[in-house]
């Protein structure tokens, strides 16, 4: 009683209570029927407080029917205010759990204060509802109620304790880091008739940014963008790499620290149908780890059993084969000028032949033959001088025109040609899906219990399907264990084509033995995510830590850093002719030079019998 003789619990029931349910619900087993109604008008005009949807009032069914009969009448009344609201004692809640749904929100469950022993708390999911309780308990015996019971870091718990001071009722919530971690119990924020509710209006995990320093059990490999950067003993201790550094940085937000927990295989984890997974999923699957940073493709088969706090990156997954080198047929020479243009080029060389001897005849009784002329025009295209320099102008007029007609040919030509050898398009084996089913002979290098093994498998196109069918599910028991060797195989296998991220590929050029080149249309997109436990209690916490990295920018920082971009195999922007390229030009040198030797030998012989023949008849 206070000075002017009212309970102060009589004064919560009547006077507005911001905080929606906490406090009026809380003592409606000690509040006097006449109170109840000034009680209801207060909880629901403050309902949106939580953001919850609807209500259910928990009471220990061996206190009797008064308690009872008290709280039904609040029911009935929070119903006409449009608040739902049911009474469950706290052996149907244990028994209905699970099956109590709400359309909109959150459910509250109000503990009402004659509900001593919390442990039926312990067999339920917590975390999917917001708790209210009022207690009268000092902080040390607090400790003491909630005792074996684990409050998860995502669970909403309040707790209203009357200080008996100006009716002010102080507000905490409670909640453990970790099973093993003592209670922590955080200040809320008060209450009084005269000043309505004074708390935060921050969200949960702006309340509970730090995981004060626990350990988290982490799977890792050496895989993608996450590598082992030392060990001792056989056990990682330092990692690197794009997703190590992002892991790195949510260690230093949200105050954890990491064990690291290897795992030997090398795989990010497949379903083997009993319930169980492989590779790194494995150990989350089966409580070994609690977390793991390794880059995820994120898959709806995954999620059923692991948690994905949010995509850190888009992701392109892509084809690699070896190119084939450009040889140039016999025909090559002629593509730069198309073959109206070969046959002005052949006229024009006749017409100026013919011009220049008509020239020579009008001056001249007995000009040269018409073979010189002929060549005479031809050795200006290939700029080569003339034997004799015509003496009359119109000569040199047919000559200087020619000569200027041969520049500019001789130009177009060799621009044409260069560009056909340098910036010729990579000649590859397929340029789809589609052209590997018509090819038929790769194997696609899909890495073993991955996520695109999945993609390819329940895809709905049919093309991917038969990909599946065709490519992969018959190189089963040797597909990659990781996307170096993926990558690997190109060079050192036949009709293999690799099949990894287009980000992961410059990292790994410096170690290939060979050119290999990205089939643009035979692709997959993905989200990328690193993993937590199924329905871990830090997987809001991670969502909205990764989403401030983002938002700082120093996401992309951290990519720049360890991500390059996608280079050549070869560092130098040059791209040199190689000798397939060019080796008809060498057959035609070589086929030259031989005819004139064959030639030359063949005018030798003739001249010797001639000479001969012209002995004997002298």
């Amino acid at each position: 009683m206070n000075k002017k003789g009212i309970d102060p619990l009589e004064i919560m029931c009547y006077n507005t209570c911001r905080l929606k349910l906490l406090f009026a619900l809380g003592i409606m087993s000690r509040c006097h029927s006449d109170n109840i109604y000034a009680a209801v008008r207060s909880i629901s005009e403050d309902k949106q407080y939580l953001q919850i949807g609807c209500m259910y009032i928990i009471y220990d069914d061996s206190e009797g029917e008064a308690a009872y009969d008290i709280i039904s009448k609040v029911k009935n009344n929070l119903w006409k205010y449009q608040v739902p609201t049911a009474i469950l004692s706290t052996w149907r809640l244990t028994k209905h759990f699970d099956s109590i749904q709400c359309k909109r929100n959150k459910i509250l469950y109000v503990i009402t204060s004659n509900v001593r022993n919390l442990s039926f708390l312990q067999k339920l999911r917590m975390s999917a509802a917001i708790w209210l309780l009022l207690s009268e308990l000092e902080s040390r015996n607090l400790e003491m109620k909630f005792s074996g019971l684990d409050v998860p870091f995502d669970c909403e718990f309040l707790v209203g304790r009357p200080t008996g001071v100006d009716d002010l009722v102080v507000i905490t919530e409670v909640f453990r880091v970790r099973s093993d971690q003592p209670l922590q119990i955080r200040y809320f924020g008060t209450w009084s008739p005269t000043r309505g509710l004074q708390a935060p209006v921050v969200g949960l995990y702006r309340r509970r940014s730090s995981l004060e320093g626990i350990v988290l059990r982490t799977a890792v490999m050496n895989q993608g963008h996450v590598r082992i950067a030392k060990e001792v003993n056989n056990k990682p201790v330092k990692m690197e790499g794009y997703f190590s550094e992002i892991w790195y940085t949510l260690e230093k937000a949200l105050n954890f620290t990491s064990e690291y927990i290897k795992v030997a295989n090398g795989l990010y984890g497949a379903d083997l149908g009993n319930g169980s997974w492989s590779g790194v999923i494995g150990k989350l699957v089966s409580g070994e780890a609690d977390a793991s940073s390794v880059d995820f493709i994120w898959s709806v088969q995954r999620s059923r059993v692991v948690d994905f706090p949010t995509a850190t990156q888009d992701s392109k997954l892509s084809a690699y084969v070896t190119p084939g080198s450009l040889e140039l047929s016999w025909v090559s020479f002629l593509r730069p000028f198309s073959p109206a243009l070969w046959a002005l080029l052949a006229a024009t060389i006749l017409a100026s032949a013919a011009c220049s001897w008509c020239t020579e005849v009008m001056r001249k009784d007995l000009p040269p033959r018409p073979t010189a002329f002929l060549l005479g025009s031809f050795s200006a295209f290939c700029f080569q001088g003339q034997p004799t320099t015509p003496e009359n102008p119109s000569g040199r007029l047919v000559f200087l025109t020619l000569y200027l007609t041969a520049v500019v040919l001789l130009v177009c030509y060799s621009g044409s040609f260069i560009s056909y050898i340098m910036t010729h398009e990579e000649e590859l084996p397929f340029r789809d899906f589609e052209g590997m089913l018509r090819d038929g002979r790769y194997q696609l290098g899909v890495l073993a219990d991955s996520a695109p093994v999945l993609y390819f498998k329940l895809s709905n196109n049919s093309v991917l399907r038969q990909v599946y069918e065709h490519h992969i599910a018959p190189y089963k028991a040797s597909l990659p264990s990781t996307m170096l060797q993926s990558l690997q195989g190109v060079c050192r296998r036949t009709h293999f084509a690799a099949f990894v991220p287009v980000d992961f590929t410059p990292l790994a050029l410096q170690r290939l033995s060979c050119r290999v080149q990205r089939v643009d249309r035979a692709y997959m997109s993905a989200y990328i995510s690193q993993a937590l436990r199924k329905d871990s209690p830090y997987t809001r916490l991670f969502k909205r830590g990764l989403h401030n990295i983002m938002r700082s920018g120093l996401m992309e920082v951290i990519q720049d850093r360890n991500v390059p971009r996608e280079l050549s195999n070869d560092d130098s922007d040059f791209d040199s002719v190689s000798l397939n390229e060019l080796v008809a030009i060498f057959a035609v040198l070589a086929m030259g030079i031989g005819s004139a030797i064959l030639l030359f030998t063949f005018e030798h012989i003739f001249h010797r019998v001639s000479r001969k023949q012209c002995n004997a008849n002298s």
